[in-house]
């Protein structure tokens, strides 16, 4: 809890940084949007600012040797699209020439509107040309003709390329081996035939699309050029090689297809441009997305650089830049000429001639885009100071509600009596007139406060104070060790006492009533005593910050109570005291560490981050291994807290940094000094630590577990339905000589503590059926260190008596074999005596049993095993026998 001026100070300071931020974020508004309207421009104008067409036709004069190379910016890569890079050679050119005719049997020229002819009515002549230089196509080993091309020749990979190509389980044998390599071979090999026996292609033809271009359609798993629908409604497929597949009439009837004239033909005939078109609509979106992320990456990081202070800012244009980006490259890639849905190279192929979409109007959605985005992600922040305490939950006031307890008809326990009133309370506990009342009903009076001496911190006393205005009563706090006043940054403890237990409130502001005041003490306890503990900075450190203390830097502190009849004071008590105005003289005081002093630390574990000092006023701190002043100190804590205002819920200062240089198996020994006010102070006017506080974190050994149960082949038996098993290990090393908490689990997840643990033996105890069982085991120790095991066992429930496997005569005895360890005893009788009447037999091993050699009489025998199993039934024996002298075993 804070008193006003530490309040008002955080909603000062933070009003006045808001401002500051948004001069600056007013500036960062318009430089990103320049940026993000720029960048939209030219990344969607700039690769479209040319048709696809223009460069498709300027390629094939290229190649054709009549006119300059296109350069390598062509829309959607010539590269990717026919396999070529820039510049060529005069075979790849001629390659190019070919893969151009093959794929647009009719090219336009974009300035004169004529129709390119590809395809002239003289033979052409026959062109081979193989695709990589270095393919050895006389090879007869498919393994040398996949390193020839430098790719992966492994069996593995050539299993994959067999399986791609409808090898099935290949294996490696000669005959697979040549049928994949014929494959290969056959698919590194262009062959285009052009013959006056051969028709022009018609107008049904249908190019790939703008994207993927390739043969045209691929009907039972054959990639075909084009289709013809002949006059009795067969369908004439056609390859580029000029190779023909007839589809008859009700072939064709059920499996369809839509020419270039949206007649339906078939369902399972897929032109190539639909095909292939699905993948281009996921690879524009793949890539775009991709190029989207990259953008945003790359602008925010700029963005930040050049305006760290509007990172949300900086976030919102980015992701606005991203998608307007994103959103006119897609819609021009899909729509615009040559895209994937329009212009000659679609889906749609030929059957489409114009454009549905121009770079402007690609450039339009993408800023509709950026714009839309941007409006529903940007939100500009502000800066407020919120004060909110939660309190525990309190019982009602007074009592009218304490015989609700005893209509239940259950009796009433003390908690629930006490939930109901704060003035409820048990009488004549333990006899059958036990009760709830409403104890002290006619009590109106108020609690009466005194100063408690006894909550004073050492050197301070209270002095009546006849200055406060009747009826509000006090006393003024005094440091003797000053001028009267509290040193700054240093904690004051006050406190009262009551004649009455009550609850109690403090607030720094005068208030009309109880109820408006803000602070509880104790935590809205109802007692008899209370304390508080705050600290503050003095007038000069307030200075530096340019704030202004009001009333001279005199302080009051007003409290009222209100006992469980909900009587309240009516005035205040009132604390008052004040902060020493001098310069600050006090070298900062560490409280505390984020981490206990000698605590151990993980095997090679070479670094602390987020390591914190805790310190009762803002500085600036250094750190070394070695006891060296602050000055020689060689390393600086990365963020600490410099304004007054930053105080956190334990009216502490922080300093963060991360410690390096941890070694095992020693004490790592570290120096810490700090030097105050850090804001508007002349730097030699400034207090630093005299002496270094001392920190150390032990470097400890791997922690291993030693001796477990059960080890792996144990067989745990019991008689009961629910065996019980007992885990037990041991550690060793790490921390302390393997003083470890250990933990199981069936799942390597959700581990429970062992129930005796934290020491160097471990065990707990658990019960199961009978079964199979795997559990994990795990220890870990003080500094981090872990090691795990996982145990197998087996759980038998053993309900079953011994069995007599054999009964026979040596050395004139009468000897017994059981299945198991066992005692047995036996009776002449009859098997109705209880086993601990009978005899006992002698046994050795307790599994073989001896009794004398009796021929007189029948012997009536009884076996149980370690767990007390006995044959089923009082009146049951595990065998009736009688010695015989014919010499026969029984």
């Amino acid at each position: 809890m804070r008193d006003t001026i530490m309040k008002a100070l955080i909603l000062e300071r933070g009003m006045r940084q808001t401002m500051n931020n948004q001069g600056k974020i007013a500036i960062s508004e318009i430089m990103i949007l320049l940026i993000s309207l720029f960048a939209i421009t030219w990344m969607i104008g700039g690769v479209y600012g040319e048709e696809e067409d223009d460069y498709l036709n300027a390629m094939y004069k290229y190649v054709s040797g009549e006119g300059p190379s296109p350069g390598i910016n062509a829309p959607l890569s010539f590269s990717e699209k026919y396999g070529m890079g820039f510049p060529m050679d005069t075979s790849q050119r001629a390659l190019m020439k070919l893969r151009i005719e093959m794929n647009n049997p009719g090219i336009q020229d974009s300035l004169s509107g004529s129709l390119i002819d590809v395809n002239p009515a003289t033979p052409a002549p026959v062109y081979q040309q193989t695709l990589v230089d270095t393919a050895d196509f006389e090879t007869t080993s498919v393994s040398d003709y996949l390193d020839s091309i430098e790719e992966d020749s492994s069996f593995a990979a050539r299993k994959e390329l067999a399986t791609s190509r409808g090898i099935k389980e290949y294996t490696g044998t000669a005959e697979q081996n040549t049928d994949l390599l014929n494959k290969l071979k056959e698919e590194r090999k262009l062959v285009i035939k052009n013959d006056a026996s051969v028709d022009p292609p018609a107008a049904t033809t249908i190019p790939a699309d703008g994207l993927f271009r390739g043969e045209g359609f691929t009907y039972d798993k054959i990639n075909y050029r084009s289709f013809e629908k002949l006059e009795n409604g067969d369908i004439k497929l056609t390859t580029v090689k000029g190779e023909s597949t007839l589809v008859s009439a009700e072939e064709a009837k059920e499996v369809g297809l839509t020419n270039s004239e949206g007649e339906m033909i078939g369902k399972n005939i897929q032109p190539g441009g639909i095909l292939s078109g699905v993948k281009a609509v996921g690879g524009v979106i793949l890539t775009n997305g991709l190029m989207a992320l990259s953008i945003y990456g790359i602008s925010n990081w700029i963005g930040n650089a050049i305006f760290p202070e509007a990172g949300k800012e900086v976030q919102a244009f980015s992701g606005s830049l991203s998608a307007g980006v994103f959103a006119g490259k897609t819609s021009l890639d899909l729509f615009g000429n040559g895209g994937v849905f329009s212009g000659r190279g679609g889906i749609f192929g030929r059957a489409v001639r114009g454009k549905f979409l121009g770079v402007g109007g690609g450039i339009w959605i993408g800023a509709a885009a950026a714009i839309t985005y941007f409006a529903l992600t940007y939100d500009k922040e502000k800066q407020e100071a919120v004060i909110f305490t939660c309190y525990p939950w309190d019982a009602p006031e007074r009592g009218e509600n304490c015989g609700l307890c005893n209509e239940q008809g259950l009796p009433c326990s003390e908690y629930q009596c006490k939930s109901l009133g704060q003035s409820c309370s048990i009488v004549n506990p333990g006899t059958s007139e036990e009760k709830c009342v409403w104890v002290n009903r006619n009590d109106n009076e108020f609690p009466i406060i005194e100063a408690w001496d006894d909550a004073l911190l050492e050197g301070y006393r209270y002095t009546p104070d006849n200055a406060v205005s009747p009826p509000d009563r006090g006393v003024t706090v005094v440091n003797d060790a000053t001028d009267g006043c509290v040193k700054a940054f240093t904690p004051l403890k006050i406190g009262i006492t009551l004649d009455e237990p009550a609850k109690c409130k403090i607030d720094p502001e005068r208030k009309a009533s109880f109820d408006e005041m803000r602070i509880f003490l104790s935590g809205s306890l109802l007692q008899e005593t209370h304390e508080f503990q705050l600290s503050l900075p003095g007038s000069a450190n307030l200075g530096a910050e340019n704030i202004t203390l009001e009333n001279d830097g005199q302080y009051e502190l007003y409290v009222r109570c209100a006992d469980a009849n909900d009587n309240s004071n009516l005035a205040n008590f009132v604390f008052k005291y004040c902060v020493e105005e001098g310069p600050d003289t006090t070298a900062p005081l560490i409280v505390s560490t984020s981490i206990i002093n000698e605590m151990p630390i993980k095997f090679d574990q070479t670094n602390v981050e987020d390591f914190e000092l805790y310190l009762n006023e803002p500085s600036e701190c250094k750190w070394s291994h070695l006891d060296l002043t602050y000055e020689n100190m060689e390393e600086t804590f990365e963020n600490c807290d410099r304004s007054i205002g930053e105080i956190n819920g334990q009216m502490l200062y922080s300093c963060k940094t991360t410690l390096t240089g941890l070694q095992n198996r020693m004490e790592n020994k570290f120096y810490f000094r700090c030097r105050d006010q850090p804001i508007g102070v002349v730097e030699d006017k400034r207090n630093t630590n005299a002496e270094s506080y001392k920190f150390t974190l032990i470097g400890t050994r791997p922690l291993y577990i030693g001796d477990f149960q059960p080890n792996g082949t144990d067989v745990i038996r019991d008689s009961a339905n629910s065996v019980k098993v007992e885990f037990t290990m041991e550690t060793k090393e790490g921390f302390n000589e393997g003083e470890a908490t250990c933990y199981y689990s069936e799942t390597d997840s959700n581990y429970i503590e062992f129930f005796n643990t934290n020491s160097y033996e471990h065990s707990q105890e658990v019960y199961l059926e009978e079964g199979n069982y795997h559990y994990f085991l795990k220890c870990v120790d003080l500094g981090g260190n872990e090691d795990k095991r996982e145990i197998d066992f087996y759980v038998e429930s053993d309900k079953e008596a011994p069995v007599v496997v054999r009964a026979y005569n040596e050395d004139n005895k009468l000897k017994l074999i059981t299945n198991e360890e066992s005692e047995c005893s036996y009776s002449t009788n009859d098997c109705s005596i209880s086993f601990e009447e009978m005899n006992p037999m002698t046994t050795s091993d307790n599994l073989e049993h001896f009794t004398p050699w009796n021929t007189q009489s029948d012997l009536f025998i009884k076996c149980r095993d370690e767990y007390y199993n006995l044959p089923v039934g009082g009146n049951q024996c595990n065998m009736i026998v009688r010695a015989t002298d014919v010499g026969i075993d029984l």
